[in-house]
């Protein structure tokens, strides 16, 4: 039944049925992508801003995100786990035809040490909290270094 529902959405033109992601589209998008699975893709980058270290996040999701009470960023390693909060509680999805999915865009607060550890892919998986839903991805190997934009 539901996917019946989802197949006379998609002929209305509705974003709720479920369509695949085109991550071909995503080639707009600056930064490096860290993470994915069936509910996420997270793409970073690094910023610097009156001395303040942040971590520049887009997550591209089937689903809408907002939240008044901020996001975490958790990092699962055999080197030991981090997580990172955001720098704003106000966070909301927008969505995108090209891709056919929910954009979020999110900084995170951090530090030079656990910028190397997500340069150098120091860890199997990240995790991306907002009010009580988890987000878990599997770390995607990289394909050049992640720079900030003091490096570029």
């Amino acid at each position: 039944m539901f996917k019946k529902i989802a197949k006379g959405l998609s002929k209305l033109g509705s974003n709720k049925a479920d369509v695949p992601f085109n991550e071909s589209a995503m080639h707009v998008v600056d930064g490096q992508k860290i993470g994915e699975s069936k509910d996420g893709h997270l793409y970073i980058g690094f910023n610097e801003i009156s001395d303040y270290l942040f971590l520049e996040t887009l997550i591209a999701t089937p689903s809408n995100i907002k939240t008044f009470d901020g996001a975490t960023l958790d990092f699962k390693s055999t080197n030991g786990n981090f997580s990172l909060i955001s720098d704003t509680k106000e966070i909301a999805s927008e969505f995108s035809k090209q891709v056919n999915r929910y954009m979020t865009e999110c900084s995170f607060d951090i530090t030079e040490d656990l910028i190397k550890r997500v340069q150098n892919r120091d860890f199997q998986t990240v995790t991306y909290r907002y009010k009580k839903k988890v987000i878990v991805m599997n770390m995607v190997a990289a394909s050049k270094k992640i720079m900030s934009d003091e490096e570029e």
